[in-house]
């Protein structure tokens, strides 16, 4: 058998090349190829910027004043008033809220957050007598003190050494026993030489 070599018996012609046919055909035609299309990129996802967390802002007593003359005084509506002075209208609503209720604790301190303390004024009182009767108690035995007077109490050491450094400025040393033979002349003198 005989080979024909580079001779050609069908001529091959490019008529179109892929992308040509993609650009002339009709988009409803190639549906059967959904993954050639492509989305123009006037369609693509705007994302917004997250606004940031206002920072947490402390009011005085003479911000709620003037909020208070421009509201009752001026009648104001309250975001306008609040507007005007730069406060956050929702804390401006709060505050009409808890003058509504009393009108006198809008102008008080701030509310103490955190847990109670677990002496009462009478326990106070108790530690205080304590100290004044017996001027070289040590923690130790004002708590004891504090446990056999009050039995319903639970309180520790540090609570009380706590309660008498920081509310009543007192400050009581611990004992620190020794023996009597430590301070004893025989072993002074041992100790110079």
């Amino acid at each position: 058998m005989d080979y024909i070599v580079d001779q050609n018996e069908f001529i091959v012609e490019t008529i179109a090349t892929h992308t040509e046919y993609l650009g002339n055909a009709i988009p409803n035609e190639s549906l059967t190829c959904p993954m050639l299309s492509e989305k123009p990129k006037i369609d693509d996802v705007r994302m917004k910027d997250a606004k940031p967390k206002r920072d947490y802002v402390r009011y005085t007593v003479q911000d709620k004043v003037r909020f208070f003359e421009l509201k009752i005084e001026k009648c104001m509506t309250t975001s306008a008033a609040a507007k005007q002075l730069g406060i956050h209208p929702r804390t401006a609503y709060r505050w009409i809220s808890q003058y509504n209720v009393c009108p006198d604790s809008i102008f008080d301190n701030y509310k103490k957050v955190g847990r109670k303390c677990i002496l009462s004024e009478e326990h106070k009182t108790t530690v205080i007598d304590f100290i004044d009767a017996n001027p070289s108690a040590t923690v130790v035995e004002v708590t004891e003190h504090l446990l056999k007077r009050f039995h319903d109490l639970k309180v520790s050491r540090n609570t009380v050494n706590n309660f008498m450094r920081r509310e009543r400025n007192l400050s009581l040393k611990k004992a620190d026993f020794h023996s009597i033979e430590r301070n004893s002349p025989a072993k002074i003198e041992e100790r110079c030489n």
